[in-house]
């Protein structure tokens, strides 16, 4: 696994990444379906006390992956114009958005699979 961070106290990016390569042709159905999910917990230290916001973007296989929706619609004769808009409207990041308390340590809890990308963003809310 790979993690990069970049921004200020109270307003930064984590990027985690875990890229592995595969055999094409062995990779698609027998070693991707055997894919290990790792869960991983970052604990960010120091913050200063408040409420925080997160947006946590996923893409991996589960979320957003466009080759296995175009496996799934692709025909001999390739895809017609709804299947390419059904597959340009599936093939987004899952987002999730929520705001949390914080006092000194952020701890996220983040499932990664196998070729995973997330992009965590945290933002301290102005205090009141």
């Amino acid at each position: 696994d790979t993690c990069i961070v970049t921004g200020t106290d109270s307003n930064f990016q984590i990027l985690l990444y875990d890229a592995k390569h595969f055999n094409p042709y062995l990779a698609l159905d027998n070693q991707m379906n055997m894919r290990a999910t790792e869960m991983i917990h970052l604990n960010i230290n120091a913050l200063e006390d408040g409420m925080y916001k997160i947006k946590h973007f996923t893409l991996d296989k589960e979320n957003g992956a466009l080759f296995n929706l175009w496996r799934k619609h692709h025909t001999i004769h390739g895809m017609d114009k709804d299947s390419i808009d059904y597959v340009n409207r599936m093939s987004f990041p899952k987002l999730e958005v929520y705001d949390i308390d914080v006092t000194d340590t952020l701890t996220l809890n983040i499932k990664m699979i196998t070729n995973g990308i997330h992009l965590i963003e945290v933002k301290r809310y102005p205090s009141s």
